[in-house]
C-alpha cells in the first residue's frame, strides 16, 4: 500500500499464484487507487517479452490497455476515466473478492491467459474513501465520481446511487459504523432538472406544510440564508403519526445551477443537532458548490 499526499494505492496480490515459471508476464500488484483525488486501477509487472496488448476482464471490471514496457521489462499502467459503476462497486459496503483473468498478445504474435483471485477488505476501502475528495458533474445526466467522502472526521458509504425519477439523481451516505437500514446520520448530494426561474424561497414553506400533513410534531422551519442563487434553511421534527419516519433535523442547501438545482443536506435522526455540529455542518454545506 502507498500512501502519500496525492496518492493511496491497494495492492491486491497473492504472490503464490502470480509468479507461475510458465509465465512470460509476472503481475506484481493490482487494485483500485486515488491519484490527485481521482478513482482509477493501477496494474503493475514485469514481462520477457515486448506486450501488444493485456485484455482484463472480470464481473465488473473490463479494459484493453497497451501498457509500456521499460527496458529491465518493467511496467506499471494506469487504468484512469473509470465508468461509474466501478467506482461504487468498490466503495460498496463490505469485502470485496473476485477473480480478474488477463488475455495476454505479445507483439511477436504469441498470446497468454492469467486468472488472479483478489480480495481486499473494509478497512482498506475506509483508507482509500479518505483519499477520494468530493467530485461533481454539471449535469443529472451523467452522474461521475459523486461524493464518497470523509466529512466531520468520520468515513461515510455510500447508502444509495439512483435515479429518483427522470429529473433527479440523488446520492445519500451514511457513516462507515452505521447500518444503511437505520443510519444516525445521513449525507445526500442531488442534482434536479428544473425551469428557469425557479423561486427557491418556497421550498421550505412547501416541506413544513408536507410535515403538517404527516401528522409530524414539534414541527420547526428556519430559512438561515437566501438570495438570487440558493438557500440555506434548516428544519427539524419530534417524529409523525408513521413510525417508520424518525425525528429528524436537518441541515439544507440548494443552489441555482444551469441545468437546475444541486442540493446538499446533513440529518441527524433521534437528536438534534449540537451547536458545535451544527456550525460544522453549515461550514461544509457553504463551502460545497
Amino acid at each position: 500500500m502507498l500512501n502519500g499526499k496525492n496518492i493511496l494505492y491497494i495492492a491486491l496480490i497473492l504472490p503464490g499464484l502470480l509468479f507461475a515459471e510458465e509465465n512470460r508476464v509476472k503481475i506484481t500488484s493490482f487494485g483500485p487507487m486515488t491519484k490527485s483525488g481521482v478513482f482509477a486501477w493501477n496494474l503493475m509487472g514485469k514481462s520477457q517479452s515486448p506486450i501488444a496488448r493485456i485484455e482484463l476482464k472480470s464481473r465488473i471490471l473490463q479494459a484493453s490497455i497497451k501498457p509500456d514496457v521499460k527496458e529491465d521489462g518493467s511496467f506499471v499502467h494506469f487504468l484512469e476515466e473509470r465508468p461509474d459503476q466501478e467506482f461504487y462497486w468498490v466503495y460498496s459496503p463490505g469485502n470485496t473478492s473476485f477473480d480478474l483473468r488477463l488475455n495476454i498478445e505479445f507483439e511477436d504474435g504469441s498470446t497468454e491467459s492469467q486468472e488472479l483471485s483478489l480480495s481486499f477488505g473494509e478497512k482498506s476501502k475506509t483508507l482509500l474513501a479518505a483519499q477520494t475528495p468530493m467530485f461533481r458533474n454539471p449535469v443529472p445526466d451523467e452522474p461521475r465520481k459523486l461524493p464518497y467522502l470523509a466529512r466531520n472526521g468520520k468515513s461515510w458509504k455510500i447508502m444509495k446511487c439512483s435515479f429518483m425519477n427522470a429529473a433527479t439523481f440523488i446520492c445519500e451516505y451514511v457513516p462507515q459504523s452505521d447500518s444503511i437500514y437505520e443510519p444516525g446520520q445521513l449525507y445526500r448530494y442531488m442534482l434536479t432538472r428544473a425551469r428557469p426561474g425557479i423561486d427557491l424561497t418556497k421550498i421550505p414553506d412547501r416541506m413544513k406544510a408536507s410535515l403538517e400533513n404527516q401528522d409530524c410534531q414539534e414541527i420547526k422551519m428556519s430559512v438561515l440564508e437566501s438570495d438570487e442563487s440558493g438557500i440555506l434553511f434548516e428544519w427539524s421534527h419530534a417524529g409523525c403519526s408513521n413510525p417508520q419516519v424518525r425525528p429528524t433535523h436537518e441541515i439544507s442547501r440548494m443552489i441555482i445551477k444551469d441545468f437546475g438545482v444541486k442540493t446538499f443536506g446533513f440529518a441527524q435522526y433521534d437528536r438534534q443537532i449540537t451547536a458545535e455540529e451544527r456550525q460544522r455542518i453549515i461550514d461544509i454545506i457553504e463551502s460545497e458548490d
